[in-house]
């Protein structure tokens, strides 16, 4: 648990500082993200790989990745809607791009999604500081948080062009991101490549570079809208093509651990500004939206419990939940997308807020999912009409979303 400890500090720590720079120091805050950005995403690219070298594809079991797929995509989905339902219950105000004509509620959909998303760079840090590599949920959250990443990056592309209408540089995110997941599936653990801590680290760099050269060369031909590729999905299907059963002299490097802190570290900096720049005045009020922010986040993220009754016992599907809570880099990124297309007021302040909260309360939601695995298993045992009506449960909710929508 030291570890873990460890790399609460170092969220939290991150996030303070952060703070601290936009209230004393706004200029150098200003100066240092982009150095601080680049040196964020080299570390995710680097535990990105880590987490595709240790993927688990079943060719022959397209069923069950396709449940997953699904039990993600509504694990993103009720966040997600239960978010932007309490915006439009509370009447908080979203501002449009001054050049666009959009209904307000394409804005507040878009800037709900920063709530879908599990931070996967987050969580597997933790989980792995936890010790929990060889437990069932970590197996299965190693599935579900990069699908309903992919989930979240495939939604942004028609909700922008709700805003923007058809621009080529979505259908290229788009081909880009289909064509990242069959290369990965058609190439599952085929290609040599050195597999070692500093050369994982140096595919990293290489993957940052590149991705960053391509947002450069597109702005260039478009500066209204960069063509922007997540390092995330290279990352992991890089892993995932490597062959492993070459032999590997073994390591004792502490790479892993020190790129870990490092990147929770810079969790906190990577937010938006609007989260780190507050009027005090109308602190009380924000921090009571973003914390129902949180809680119906958190809520729509118990989706997987409903879920894989023949594999794991509740309390297994409850850690597994559980440990779905953790939000960061993508949500963050969701939210600069918004402020870049023009959106703005207090949902995108609020919601910034509430992943700032978010990061803070990671340790314990950790320990929580660590908690809920204790040996002795959980005496409640839900009765069969409540798993055979959580579809129709299910429907239900989606049609009353569609409806007030």
């Amino acid at each position: 648990m030291n570890t873990i400890s460890l790399y609460s500090k170092a969220l939290v720590g991150g996030l303070v500082t952060a703070l601290l720079m936009v209230a004393v120091l706004p200029s150098l805050h200003a100066a240092m993200s982009l150095p601080l950005r680049l040196l964020s995403t080299v570390c995710l690219a680097f535990i990105m790989i880590g987490v595709g070298k240790e993927f688990q594809f079943n060719r022959g079991a397209g069923r069950s990745q396709a449940g997953d797929y699904g039990v993600a995509m509504l694990a993103a989905a009720v966040p997600w809607l239960l978010v932007a339902l309490w915006a439009y219950a509370t009447d908080l105000s979203v501002t449009l791009p001054a050049d666009g004509h959009i209904p307000a509620w394409v804005a507040v959909l878009f800037v709900a999604r920063f709530s879908a998303p599990t931070s996967a760079g987050v969580l597997f840090s933790m989980l792995h500081a936890a010790g929990l590599e060889k437990e069932w949920m970590y197996q299965k959250a190693r599935v579900l948080a990069i699908f309903d990443d992919v989930d979240t990056i495939l939604l942004l592309i028609p909700l922008q062009m709700l805003i923007l209408g058809p621009r080529w540089q979505l259908g290229f995110i788009l081909v880009a991101t289909v064509g990242l997941l069959v290369f990965g599936w058609k190439y599952y653990r085929r290609i040599n490549l050195p597999s070692g801590p500093f050369w994982l680290m140096a595919y990293a760099v290489l993957l940052t570079v590149g991705l960053e050269a391509l947002a450069a060369g597109t702005a260039y031909l478009d500066s209204s809208l960069p063509v922007h590729v997540e390092v995330l999905l290279p990352a992991f299907v890089l892993g995932m093509i490597m062959r492993l059963d070459q032999p590997q002299r073994a390591s004792a490097s502490k790479l892993p651990f020190w790129v870990s802190l490092v990147f929770l570290a810079l969790v906190g900096p990577a937010l938006p500004t609007a989260a780190l720049a507050l009027n005090l005045a109308d602190l009380p009020t924000y921090l009571g939206h973003a914390t129902a922010f949180l809680v119906l986040g958190n809520l729509g993220k118990m989706a997987p419990a409903f879920f894989y009754r023949k594999e794991a016992k509740l309390n297994e599907r409850l850690s597994l939940s559980v440990g779905m809570w953790p939000r960061g880099e993508v949500g963050a990124g969701v939210l600069a997308v918004a402020v870049s297309l023009g959106i703005g007021g207090q949902m995108v302040t609020i919601a910034a807020l509430s992943l700032a909260l978010n990061l803070a309360l990671t340790g314990h939601f950790i320990g929580m999912a660590r908690w809920l695995l204790r040996p002795t298993p959980l005496a409640f045992k839900p009765p069969d009409w409540a798993y055979r009506w959580r579809m129709p449960v299910i429907v239900a909710f989606f049609t009353v979303v569609l409806v007030a929508c």
